[in-house]
């Protein structure tokens, strides 16, 4: 990572200019050129970046296994984690990692880079929408909870059909079982973290197009 020190030019210093300075007149640019990544977002970001350097020997030789790997280490079970995790940080932090990453994907193959960014957008969609049903299933109640693979499908595809919501319904379809293992596991490390409000729901962006925050 390289983190740039904004220092006063050399003939200010030695002037002493900076000293006498007024407050107002000061330069008030932070001390280090940090990538544009939100403020709350910031200890993610260097977790990220920090799991991304263990993975990958070389920076260029990042792959989709290593970005998901990474971003399940960096995991905090609670609600709204992944709903809350902006795409755009985990660029950055990859781009902050590997800044050579996508001359060397695309000189590899046209296009390569684009479905590498798409394919990361994918699969951050497809967690939002299996921690949506795991915040669902533990909102149930006890008695009516389903607990084999089969009555967890059954129940939460009639459920978010008979909310409306659909997003979260085609990844559960398209997921099949491993989704259901996934919102499981989801469902054992969240445990009994605050109830999440229903209209708090992923939404799918279009392709090439950064999907807004779920609020």
């Amino acid at each position: 990572m390289n983190l740039k020190r904004n220092l006063p030019p050399k003939d200010v210093a030695q002037s002493g200019a900076g000293r006498d300075a007024s407050p107002s007149a000061r330069s008030r640019r932070p001390l280090f050129d940090l990538p544009p990544v939100q403020g709350s977002q910031q200890a993610t970001f260097m977790r990220l970046t920090t799991g991304f350097s263990t993975r990958t020997e070389h920076p260029d030789e990042l792959d989709l296994q290593a970005v998901f790997e990474v971003l399940e280490s960096v995991y905090e079970p609670r609600r709204r984690y992944w709903r809350e995790l902006d795409p755009n940080t985990v660029l950055e932090a990859i781009h902050c990692h590997a800044p050579n990453l996508r001359a060397a994907q695309e000189r590899f193959e046209i296009g390569s880079h684009t479905e590498f960014v798409w394919r990361i957008e994918e699969g951050m969609f497809m967690l939002q929408s299996l921690e949506r049903c795991a915040e669902l299933l533990l909102d149930a109640p006890s008695d009516s909870r389903p607990h084999s693979m089969t009555d967890t499908y059954q129940w939460l595809h009639a459920e978010l059909l008979r909310r409306g919501e659909f997003f979260p319904l085609s990844s559960l379809e398209s997921g099949g079982r491993s989704a259901i293992a996934h919102i499981h596991r989801m469902v054992a490390s969240l445990g009994s973290s605050p109830a999440v409000p229903p209209e708090c729901v992923p939404k799918r962006g279009r392709r090439g197009q950064r999907r807004q925050r779920i609020s």
